[in-house]
């Protein structure tokens, strides 16, 4: 174990000691349900009489990512000011990461860890909510089961170590302005990866000196999640030479083997500003958000492998930490983030999308933003979602296969190769890892 790592595991043990052992130090009676006036006092016993007395003023550290901030401070922090008065938030900034936060021995009662838990699990952050959701009556069944499910599965106790805050929904965005004038017809909902690739090669050509790209596929992420793929089996051994990661890689090889079709440059930039790529795998809220005007662009469901799954929506969580003294309280402010008061406002304005059920409100998303009636926004809750897979090396997967895929997409390295040598350099990796 590294001298650093060893630093911030004694930080966080000694704010455990200090906390009681990570208990949920109660501010109040609690979260109520989300349709529940989470502002009303207490009322607490006298001997003779019973009055009402205020809760005792409850400040929360927090450390959201960016946009979190933002989204806090518009929607969620003046509805508390109503319902919950006693409640105040306490933004840190994104630097120091958390790791670092931990090292010095400040500790957030809430984080928000993106894409992964294995960060903060290795900090050995954050609490199990079980009991505050059965305390409060908050009913898990509201929010997606399949993300609840995607954070389940980074425990081996079944634990609740976090709440969905979005659903990282992965669409593919197309320019209908070079479908038109290409005369190639417009992609569809659930079309399959060999649907994609043959509109890859009617829209990657020359004309007038402009080099046109049919489809960035962004990331390999995409590709693995769709079909289940880990990088290494229970006893490290790396296990990306499989044929289902040869058919992950045989897509990526196909697409890049379009003639024209790869490109350098930022995808945004490339699909946005300079309208060359016709097709890209993305988040839409950015375009949905902030529409670019006289852009012509529309959405559908990620294209799919013959399993018909699109990749994993678990995107960024909440999670309280288990040294907490305000966990009570800090669960109240996430029954409030949840509500569907202050999911739809949210949803509005587009800026992430819901991890809600309720039709009514993953209906109310983008409605503010003009010309987005226009729009498939029911992409973004379509397909057929898979579930997480978690690896604890994810991050030493994720180099190696990145740079393999890369070696295929350049012509570098045949399929086999690659993968035969990104195996061997994460195992490699991981006996170094191991060895600190």
């Amino acid at each position: 174990m590294g001298k650093k790592r060893q630093l911030m595991l004694a930080a966080v043990a000694s704010l455990f000691l200090l906390a009681g052992c990570g208990g949920t130090q109660s501010t109040g009676t609690g979260a109520t349900t989300p349709s529940g006036d989470t502002g009303k006092t207490a009322k607490t016993e006298q001997p003779n009489s019973k009055t009402e007395q205020p809760k005792a003023p409850v400040t929360l550290k927090v450390q959201f990512i960016p946009a979190y901030d933002q989204i806090f401070e518009k929607f969620v922090e003046p509805v508390m000011k109503q319902k919950l008065p006693y409640i105040t938030l306490e933004h840190l900034p994104q630097n120091p990461k958390i790791a670092d936060l931990v090292a010095t021995g400040v500790i957030p009662d809430i984080t928000q860890p993106n894409s992964t838990l294995t960060d903060v699990i290795d900090l050995q952050l954050p609490m199990d909510l079980t009991a505050l959701v059965k305390k409060t009556n908050f009913d898990l069944k509201r929010i997606d089961p399949v993300l609840i499910e995607n954070i389940r599965a980074y425990s081996t106790k079944n634990e609740l170590l976090a709440l969905p805050s979005d659903r990282s929904s992965v669409v593919l965005m197309y320019n209908k302005d070079l479908f038109d004038k290409f005369a190639v017809p417009y992609p569809k909902d659930n079309m399959s990866w060999d649907d994609a690739i043959d509109l890859t090669r009617k829209i990657s050509r020359t004309d007038a000196g402009v080099q046109y790209h049919g489809l960035h596929p962004n990331n390999t992420r995409f590709l693995r999640s769709e079909l289940g793929l880990r990088f290494f089996d229970a006893n490290g051994k790396a296990v990306v030479t499989s044929a289902e990661w040869q058919k992950a890689a045989g897509v990526w090889k196909a697409i890049y083997d379009v003639p024209g079709n790869s490109a350098k440059g930022a995808i945004r930039d490339l699909f946005t500003k300079d309208k060359t790529m016709g097709m890209i795998l993305s988040n839409a809220s950015f375009l949905i958000r902030d529409p670019i005007p006289g852009f012509n662009w529309d959405l559908v469901t990620t294209p799919a492998f013959d399993n018909k799954k699109t990749p994993d929506q678990l995107g960024a969580m909440f999670s309280i930490s288990r040294s907490s003294k305000n966990a009570d309280a800090a669960f109240e402010v996430l029954n409030l983030y949840y509500s569907d008061e202050v999911q739809s406002a949210i949803e509005r304005d587009a800026y992430v999308v819901t991890t809600l059920v309720n039709p009514e409100v993953q209906k109310q998303f983008g409605v503010n933003i003009a010309g987005s009636s226009k729009l498939n926004l029911a992409a973004n809750f379509k397909g057929n979602p898979a579930t997480k897979i978690v690896d604890v090396n994810e991050d030493i997967g994720n180099k190696s296969i990145n740079a393999a895929f890369n070696d295929i997409a350049e012509g570098n390295k045949d399929i086999n190769t690659a993968l035969r040598d990104a195996a061997k350099d994460m195992e490699q990796q991981l006996a170094e890892k191991k060895a600190q």
